[in-house]
Order: structure tokens, then sequence, then C-alpha cells
């Protein structure tokens, strides 16, 4: 089985060491897990921030995402912070581009 196609996607919980297999594999997606994300989220800022962090990944649209993003900027401006630190194009669906 050939791992290495624009169909396969690695999903990790930021694991560094997977920067290497990612290197291997040239057209391979890799994608941080949105349930440990959300986990995070929850043990810093407490579950209703979690419940807005987790609204976002189902967003379909620019417009639906920025209104979720505002609403949890508006509910904890550190809990906003820290999830806009990291690359949307890794945990939203809406903004995940594939490998060529």
């Amino acid at each position: 089985m050939d791992l290495d196609d624009n169909k396969t996607t690695l999903i990790s919980d930021y694991d560094k060491r997977l920067q290497s297999a990612e290197d291997e594999l040239e057209f391979t997606k890799r994608t941080y897990c949105t349930q440990h994300i959300a986990v995070n989220v929850q043990s810093r800022y407490g579950i209703e921030v979690r419940r807005l962090f987790v609204a976002t990944t189902y967003t379909r649209t620019v417009a639906q995402f920025n209104q979720v993003r505002e609403k949890l900027c508006d509910a904890n401006r550190q809990a906003y912070l820290y999830v806009n630190a990291i690359d949307i194009s890794l945990w939203v669906a809406l903004y995940m581009v594939a490998k060529h």
C-alpha cells in the first residue's frame, strides 16, 4: 500500500515527531486533531469556550468561520489568541489545501 498520495492525511496532536514522516511523504497532507485541540482549550479556558472552538470546526463558509471566531474572541480573548496562533490550514477543513 502506497501512503504517499494526496488521499492520505496524517492527523496528529502537534506531535513534532511526525514531521519526519511528513518530510518523507511528499504528497501526504498533515492536519491536527481538533479533538486534542478542543481538550486543550477546555482544560485552559473551560467548557463554554470549547463549545465555541468546536463550532468553528464545523463552519462551511468563511463568513460562518469568522462569525464563530468573533464569538470566541468575545467570550475569552486568551482562548481566541491561543486558537488563532494555530495554522488554520491544519485544523479547519474550509482552509485545508491539498498537497500536489
